[in-house]
């Protein structure tokens, strides 16, 4: 197997910081109202408003790995047979399981934790 040489681009230093261009202006009106309101501490309802809509991802994800879990299956054959030799009804069993599971969750356990 031979080498092949590939050119390669020549690298080319870079501008020191202190040589680049800098803005000698002072912001104008909208830039600072622009800044003043992403880093106002009333915009910190924004953060806490992601974290109380992810838990319902959080919650759904965990119930599916759980759910997913081959000993799941085993104890729902044992409990209904016919989930054994049927993939259809076993997959409805689950997604019923997995939405009464979610329901109990986010409206009892969760609603509890909000209120304290």
């Amino acid at each position: 197997m031979s080498n092949i040489p590939y050119p390669q681009p020549m690298m080319q230093d870079s501008d020191p910081i202190n040589a680049l261009p800098v803005d000698t202006n002072p912001p104008s009106p909208n830039d600072i109202h622009l800044v003043n309101t992403f880093f106002s501490p009333e915009n910190k309802f924004t953060v806490d408003a992601i974290v109380k809509e992810s838990k319902d991802s959080i919650i759904i994800f965990i119930l599916y790995i759980i759910l997913s879990l081959n000993k799941i299956d085993e104890i729902l054959s044992t409990i209904i047979p016919i989930v054994k030799n049927s993939p259809y009804l076993n997959t409805l069993i689950k997604v019923l399981l997995m939405g009464i599971l979610f329901w109990i969750i986010k409206f009892y356990y969760l609603s509890r934790q909000d209120t304290h």
